[in-house]
């Protein structure tokens, strides 16, 4: 019995530091019209493959809630999202028409920092267009944590010639 437990209490310990942490992505989106709000991107990464979920406000309490996937290329600096449904409005109103957002974004140096930008556009869940944009991120920890080379060189092991014991 205490063995079973001791087993369950590892399983449990084991699964939550297995758990991913979210990464948070702040930054805005701009609008045809002029008009621009506050993007907040929280997503987990999984071999490349992201889901989570984004948030469009102008006034926290009056925000947008969207289902998002997406796909990183570390290697390109890229990160395509799609928001999939939405989850909630709370009294979120813009003049323009929004609707859900595509973007291929891409983390590059520009006006003296590193961003993640890139246009984007909306479409309804039917796939009707509603309109176009930007998303842009501005470097933070995250962001460039998101984008750091994970790349690990060869390590080359020197094989002693001679007699195999």
């Amino acid at each position: 019995m205490k063995q079973g437990l001791l087993i369950l209490c590892c399983i449990i310990s084991f699964a939550a530091k297995a758990q991913i942490k979210p990464i948070t992505l702040k930054g805005y989106i701009a609008v045809e019209g002029g008009e621009s709000f506050t993007y907040k991107l929280v997503f987990t990464d999984s071999a490349g493959t992201i889901k989570g979920y984004s948030l469009i406000y102008q006034d926290e309490i009056k925000d947008v809630k969207s289902d998002v996937v997406g796909n990183i290329d570390r290697k390109a600096k890229t990160l395509s999202i799609k928001e999939t449904s939405i989850v909630y409005n709370h009294g979120f109103e813009s003049n323009a028409i929004m609707c859900l957002v595509s973007a291929q974004l891409k983390y590059a140096y520009s006006n003296n920092a590193y961003t993640l930008a890139g246009p984007l556009t909306s479409s309804d869940a039917t796939n009707t267009y509603c309109g176009t944009g930007t998303i842009t991120f501005m470097a933070d920890d995250a962001l460039k944590a998101l984008f750091a080379s994970n790349d690990k060189k060869d390590t080359v092991v020197p094989v002693k010639k001679g007699k195999h014991r």
